[in-house]
């Protein structure tokens, strides 16, 4: 089995990006179930719903997991470079969508300030990779104890306590809150670790999931949360290893992720309201898995036509980013390349 190492790019690429690929389906899937519950009146007793259930402690973990990981050879940047590169793209980002957004929902300013202290669902994932990419370089001298208090504010955060603080907090705030660790560990500690995991995918895979089946029976969602990241990770090597042919489709997702993460959400409703409208017949078996195909579908033919004529609709725009060419700031950044 190949390691995963700095210089090593090739299997850290598919492994991980087949990782990143897997945690956006699941986060399109989440979508596609809350937008059928209020407009095709899914039954809350669907398979999709009890599929659902475990992986909304999972999916975002594993994917700011992955993404600290892939992040962790910028840390040696000076902050001149880090701040062009690693952080101006997600601020960019963040506030060209938010107003693009805005316009789109007719929101008025208030809601756009609002927004970048309490971001809306679809775009917090942009909030909280600036946070936490600030956090890491800036903490980079004392990562023990920060990694502890990021710790400890995970597990306090999934348990809700003490409640006066969490219910004084947004969802998307405490979700920050929530997932800190699992970015932090992924960018300080987790290599050597992901190591052991890339030769022995099968036995600790499996472990993994018996440990993530009783943290949930339990009740205790941030063990749920770690160990259904390992098992995600151990499902993504797999893949890699024997399925060439999802691992193509999952490896290009991941590298996709951006596009589907920012346009998904605004697809949902529409489409539920279109499958509804053209039909009653089945819907609550078919409408989630279509919905979910279509947005994935539809967000990277969008990113890819706009690529032609409007790039920094995802990517630093070049007066920005002082020389770099065009292009070089998208994914590359948000992958740690």
């Amino acid at each position: 089995m190949a390691e995963i190492t700095a210089s090593d790019k090739k299997p850290r690429e598919l492994f991980l990006d087949t990782a990143k690929g897997f945690s956006i389906v699941l986060v399109v899937f989440w979508h596609a179930i809350a937008a059928a519950y209020t407009t095709i009146d899914l039954p809350r007793d669907s398979i999709y719903v009890a599929i659902n259930n475990p992986l909304l402690q999972i999916r975002m973990p594993l994917f700011f997991f992955v993404s600290g990981l892939v992040f962790s050879h910028t840390l040696s940047e000076g902050w001149a470079t880090f701040f062009r590169k690693r952080l101006l793209t997600m601020i960019w980002l963040f506030t060209l969508w938010t107003f693009l957004y805005a316009l789109r929902g007719r929101e008025d300013p208030e809601w756009v300030l609002s927004s970048f202290y309490n971001p809306p669902i679809h775009l917090w994932f942009l909030w909280g990779l600036l946070i936490y990419r600030f956090t890491a370089r800036a903490a980079v001298s004392m990562k023990l104890p920060a990694i502890l208090i990021a710790a400890a504010l995970s597990i306090l955060s999934f348990a809700g306590w003490p409640q006066n603080l969490w219910g004084a907090l947004s969802t998307h705030q405490t979700a920050v809150a929530k997932d800190a660790v699992f970015y932090l560990f992924g960018i300080w500690f987790a290599m050597p670790w992901v190591r052991y995991l890339v030769a022995r995918p099968i036995t600790i895979g499996t472990a993994a999931l018996l440990l993530a089946i009783i943290s949930g029976k339990l009740g205790f969602n941030a063990g749920l949360a770690v160990f259904g990241t390992i098992v995600g990770l151990s499902i993504a090597k797999i893949i890699t290893d024997h399925l060439e042919a999802v691992r193509a489709l999952f490896t290009y997702l991941g590298r996709h992720s951006l596009e589907i993460f920012i346009l998904h959400f605004g697809m949902m409703w529409p489409l539920m309201s279109l499958f509804r409208k053209v039909t009653t017949e089945g819907i609550e078996y078919w409408a989630v898995p279509l919905g979910t195909a279509i947005a994935v579908f539809v967000s990277v033919v969008i990113r890819n036509i706009t690529d032609r004529f409007a790039p920094w609709l995802f990517v630093l725009p070049k007066f920005l980013a002082k020389g770099e060419r065009p292009g070089l700031a998208d994914e590359r950044s948000l992958q740690g390349k």
